[in-house]
């Protein structure tokens, strides 16, 4: 099947003000397709410890934004905002894909935060976070608009660091399908009356099949590696506390310069 295009997109921030679905514009395969594979990026052995260079995907249009964007001035607690997921140019123009694949029911996120200690100092209430997901249905956003099926918000954290952010099965409206895609929305809210100046990054995930029964911690990591199933390699490794592997995909995706900053827990 030839894949789906649509081309709207709409500020989340603006959106979610108004009240209103977010359409994304991307070019997606059929759910039915065989799972997304970015290259060979994790497969194969690992000789001396490394990873095999990451190869970018080019046959998927699923722009995004893993830098932060949105915010104005100097009133935001925080100064930066970087999803720790890869991009890639896409077969587009000037568009740029921002996707993981998981095999997880409710996978985890990373997210690089930067405080803004000048502004945290004058800010009277704790800003929050905001995680939006929605399923795509079919890729087509012109047969039926994205479909908010999870939202979670909670306190954002005062010191910088990577926020490690999983999603609860409990807020889930329906469980994530095999072979769907779903797109992303991480927003600091700098302030609640204005969402317009909202810190936020987008990005999209796809539900794939890998089997791990019965591996330990370094067999689940090469597997997830070996089908290049990003979100789940990376949250394996930082659960492992595989340090140099860890450092090897964030360097492979161009986000090498976060690899040694703390976790902080989103709960």
């Amino acid at each position: 099947m030839a894949p789906t295009k649509f081309s709207r997109l709409i500020p989340l921030s603006l959106a979610l003000s108004l009240g209103l679905a977010i359409p994304v514009s991307a070019s997606i395969a059929s759910k039915e397709a065989a799972p997304v594979r970015l290259g060979n990026s994790f497969g194969g052995e690992i000789p001396n410890g490394t990873l095999n260079a990451y190869d970018p995907p080019g046959d998927l249009d699923l722009p995004g934004r893993r830098e932060g964007g949105g915010t104005r001035g100097n009133h935001c607690a925080y100064n930066r905002l970087t999803a720790l997921v890869p991009n890639a140019q896409a077969t587009e123009e000037n568009s740029v894909s921002v996707y993981g694949a998981t095999a997880a029911d409710a996978p985890t996120l990373y997210f690089y935060l930067e405080a803004n200690a000048e502004a945290q100092s004058s800010v009277e209430t704790t800003p929050e976070i905001e995680f939006v997901l929605q399923k795509v249905e079919g890729g087509d956003i012109d047969a039926s608009a994205p479909e908010n099926i999870y939202i979670d918000r909670f306190e954002a954290p005062a010191a910088s660091g990577i926020l490690e952010y999983t999603i609860d099965p409990s807020k889930l409206n329906e469980s994530l399908e095999m072979g769907e895609f779903y797109v992303w929305y991480f927003s600091v809210i700098c302030e609640p009356a204005d969402r317009s100046n909202d810190l936020f990054t987008s990005g999209w995930l796809q539900r794939t099949d890998v089997s791990v029964d019965g591996l330990n911690p370094e067999q689940r990591q090469q597997a997830y590696r070996d089908a290049a199933v990003w979100y789940d390699a990376l949250a394996e490794a930082k659960a492992m506390g595989a340090t140099e592997q860890w450092t090897t995909l964030l360097e492979q995706v161009g986000l090498g310069e976060y690899a040694n900053a703390s976790i902080i827990s989103a709960r």
